[in-house]
């Protein structure tokens, strides 16, 4: 997976594929020092999947999406 470089493991790749099924979607949020309780709560009727990035991890990621919408 390419997201492995990114701190992204393979266990959360499947954890998402086996949680989003048919009539289903997802929303991705990439935050800094997020309230989890908050979020959870304006996401009531949600299944929340976190994960925690390393600041170099979050650099590169942030970078990787960066590259992807540049003309």
């Amino acid at each position: 997976n390419r997201f492995n470089d990114f701190g992204i493991s393979d266990t959360l790749i499947r954890e998402v594929r086996a949680s989003v099924t048919e009539g289903k979607s997802a929303l991705f949020l990439l935050v800094e020092q997020a309230d989890l309780d908050r979020i959870a709560s304006v996401f009531a009727d949600a299944t929340l999947i976190t994960s925690d990035l390393s600041e170099e991890q979050l650099a590169e990621l942030r970078s990787a999406f960066e590259a992807d919408h540049t003309p």
